[in-house]
């Protein structure tokens, strides 16, 4: 009996103040949607394991993060928020990735799917995306589109974008989506395909939305004609974010 009873605590599952942080990866800087969506499950989080730190470490378009989940110990402790194209599109874009999408981590759970929007900076003379296709035709220098990094969601948006409209267009690359924001609303860059960090950008003028890169409209947005109706027939660009552990995490 005192030998079964030394052992119980051990048994007994932790109590949430006494398990130590779960780190929540994000392979991209403060303020951009992958934060916003990591902090969103942390809090969720927090009444069941305790303490959960949103830990940025941005860098390689979402690359570096993944990196550090790889090389993380498969007890929970650590896990990462990443967006599609990390898992499903670099391996189509990079001759050498230092991870495998699908041998290298323990899929949890899809945790969002948004589309974007095609964003320009208020000075741009175009009211509506058949204007900016029109101006976008003519310009010179080409217009530029801002994206989160090479590979990012924003920069193959961007590239469908042009492919599909027959357009010339300039990427510009940022370390994550809130800098290449940032820089939109200051004029550096003409135009760029993303969710917005807040609707206000958008209602207040900051920046100005001419469609959804979506098959059908938003309804946070249900005035904005999607990409297609607007004058690029097919087109249709959705991001997802997933939850991800290491490679050999247990279900429980």
């Amino acid at each position: 009996a005192s030998a079964a009873l030394a052992s119980l605590p051990a048994l007994m599952p932790l109590r949430a103040q006494d398990r130590p942080p779960v780190r929540i990866l994000v392979g991209f800087p403060p303020g951009g949607s992958a934060d916003v969506v990591a902090r969103a499950i942390g809090d969720a989080m927090r009444d069941d394991l305790g303490a959960v730190i949103v830990d940025n470490k941005p860098g390689a378009a979402g690359r570096l993060a993944i990196g550090l989940l790889k090389a993380a110990r498969p007890d929970g402790q650590t896990v990462i928020i990443v967006p599609s194209p990390p898992m499903v599109l670099f391996p189509h874009l990079f001759k050498k990735l230092d991870y495998d999408p699908v041998r290298d981590f323990t899929p949890i759970s899809l945790v969002a799917t948004f589309p974007q929007l095609v964003l320009v900076h208020p000075a741009i003379k175009a009211e509506t995306l058949p204007e900016l296709i029109q101006l976008a035709t003519t310009a010179s220098p080409p217009l530029t589109y801002a994206s989160g990094g090479n590979g990012s969601s924003q920069h193959l948006a961007g590239a469908l974008f042009a492919h599909m409209a027959g357009l010339k267009m300039t990427h510009v690359a940022y370390k994550g989506g809130n800098p290449a924001q940032l820089d939109l609303m200051a004029g550096n860059v003409n135009m760029m395909i993303t969710q917005p960090n807040s609707k206000d950008l958008v209602t207040t003028g900051k920046m100005r939305a001419l469609a959804v890169s979506s098959e059908k409209r938003s309804s946070y947005y249900p005035d904005l004609p999607t990409v297609a109706e607007a004058g690029v027939p097919g087109y249709q660009s959705v991001a997802w974010y997933g939850l991800l552990g290491p490679k050999g995490m247990s279900p429980e």
